[in-house]
């Protein structure tokens, strides 16, 4: 009668997959139910109910299957990271977070990792202010602004970055980006004024951008000198800025490491005033040499 009973117990399962596999969604539901009544103590059971389950749309008792398959066994993998897809499609990244996090402590996986990466830069760009969440739709883009993008964005380089001695800064009390106008400024990436001003809300220019660009680069140089060679070494022309210009290093810097672009016509504007998209994709660049530099 077991034997029998096993071999039943097999088929329905053979039979819910290949229903799941078909997208015959109720029928693999249906067998699974049937698996489960004969072998109520089968973890895998459970689990894969609930991935049928989430595929239809009922979170609800997705979720509660996908708990109780690791109510019965606590090290399941896979368990572990259908309740994190659930939680995902959810909206609930904390959770999702968490429950990523459980199984990749029981197994790494690079693919989950960069999820897992993801979700926690999502989650911590919903705790930023409104002025942050502006910037890349915005058409201009103020100094605390620009602060925070590279101090958020950076954040790792900085703190592998050497120190200066703190400066005095008289006219931040009232941003809300001082955290990152502090982390900026003690590793010279953006530059406190004679006057000890940062001057928050003025308005950033290309050739600001790419001072601040170029002053990063430095300390990705520092880092990775090999990586530098490139964009040191390559000669560029502007139309409109001359090499003995103060600004040319800081562009030609900026344009051969791909951070910026010339524009159409040759020339580089250093006077045009920056959008938080372009902003948002010079700080990307930089992100992405910045990791290479770590590896």
């Amino acid at each position: 009668i077991e034997v029998l009973r096993v071999r039943g117990l097999q088929d329905d399962v053979a039979d819910a997959r290949k229903a799941t596999e078909a997208g015959r969604l109720d029928q693999a539901r249906r067998l699974y139910d049937q698996a489960i009544a004969a072998s109520p103590d089968s973890p895998f059971l459970y689990r894969e109910v609930a991935d049928v389950a989430r595929r239809q749309g009922d979170a609800d008792t997705a979720l509660r299957q996908a708990q109780k398959a690791l109510e019965l066994e606590p090290t399941d993998v896979r368990a572990q990271i259908l309740l994190g897809d659930i939680y995902d499609a959810q909206k609930d990244a904390a959770k999702a977070v968490a429950a990523y996090e459980a199984a990749l402590a029981l197994e790494p996986n690079a693919v989950l990792e960069r999820k897992v990466e993801s979700l926690r830069e999502g989650l911590a760009l919903a705790a930023m202010p409104m002025e942050f969440k502006a910037i890349e739709s915005s058409t201009t883009l103020s100094r605390e602004q620009l602060a925070a993008l590279v101090g958020v964005r950076l954040d790792g380089l900085f703190k592998r970055a050497p120190r200066r001695n703190a400066v005095v800064i008289t006219d931040t009390r009232g941003s809300w980006a001082i955290p990152w106008i502090t982390s900026v400024t003690r590793v010279g990436v953006m530059e406190v004024y004679p006057n000890h001003t940062f001057q928050p809300a003025a308005m950033v220019r290309r050739g600001d951008l790419a001072e601040t660009a170029s002053r990063v680069l430095s300390l990705i140089a520092a880092e990775q000198p090999a990586l530098a060679s490139s964009w040191r070494s390559a000669t560029r022309q502007f139309t409109d800025v001359p090499p003995a210009h103060l600004s040319f290093p800081a562009a030609s810097v900026a344009v051969g490491a791909g951070v910026m672009q010339a524009l159409e016509d040759g020339s580089f504007q250093l006077s045009r005033l920056v959008t938080g998209a372009e902003a948002v994709a010079a700080v990307r660049k930089l992100e992405d040499l910045a990791e290479g530099a770590k590896r």
